[in-house]
């Protein structure tokens, strides 16, 4: 199946000794990044974006189109790391960015409830006609009861076997929608705006130290 999600995700050291001092370039780096995410949704015209700030005030922007959506989010904070067992605190921005095609992502929903389906369909079902056989051969041998042992053989073999099903029937599912999203243009158009973006982000903060 082709790729559904793809997503990108960085964190910088800001060069500053507190949140207020550093807020200077939280600012430059939320303004960069908005201008970046403005020039490639303005030059696709294929992508709509949306801006808005969470409760922290960091920056967030949903970007989609007809097929896929882009969630991207920032996150400006106090940080910690050990070096060496030592504790050192430090400033942070972080960009994180997740690109989803919806249609996919539903396909995989689906095949993944299918697959279960199959398997619990598998150990009902799969009882009764493993007794039947085993029934019929045990008869035929002179037995007339049913070993218990053949209960559990019985029931873990519907159960496989219904997995087994479920996991072809699934996967032909998944590979007939990455197909249409192919036709389509859908993962063309996911993979260029996710190089673009990881490109221009990755410009924006190449200048800090990153963790």
């Amino acid at each position: 199946m082709a790729e559904s999600h793809q997503s990108y995700d960085r964190t910088v050291k800001i060069p500053c000794e507190s949140l207020e001092i550093g807020r200077l370039c939280k600012t430059d780096l939320d303004g960069r990044i908005k201008e970046a995410v403005t020039s490639i949704t303005k030059g696709s015209g294929h992508w709509q974006c949306e801006w808005h700030n969470d409760t922290s005030g960091n920056t967030r922007a949903t970007i989609k189109n007809k097929s896929s959506v882009v969630s991207l989010q920032t996150k400006y904070g106090q940080n910690v790391a050990f070096v060496s067992g030592e504790r050192h605190v430090f400033i942070s921005y972080g960009i994180h960015a997740d690109c989803r095609i919806a249609a996919l992502e539903r396909v995989a929903d689906k095949a993944e409830n299918l697959r279960l389906m199959m398997k619990i369909i598998g150990g009902i079902a799969g009882p009764f006609v493993l007794f039947g056989l085993f029934s019929l051969i045990l008869r035929l041998m002179g037995f007339v009861i049913i070993p218990y042992v053949l209960i559990a053989v019985a029931l873990a073999g519907g159960i496989w076997g219904g997995g087994k099903l479920g996991d072809l029937l699934g996967s032909m599912m998944e590979q007939r929608a990455g197909q249409r999203a192919e036709k389509q243009g859908a993962i063309a158009e996911k993979d260029a705006l996710i190089g673009m973006l990881t490109l221009k982000l990755d410009q924006i903060i190449e200048p800090y130290e990153r963790v």
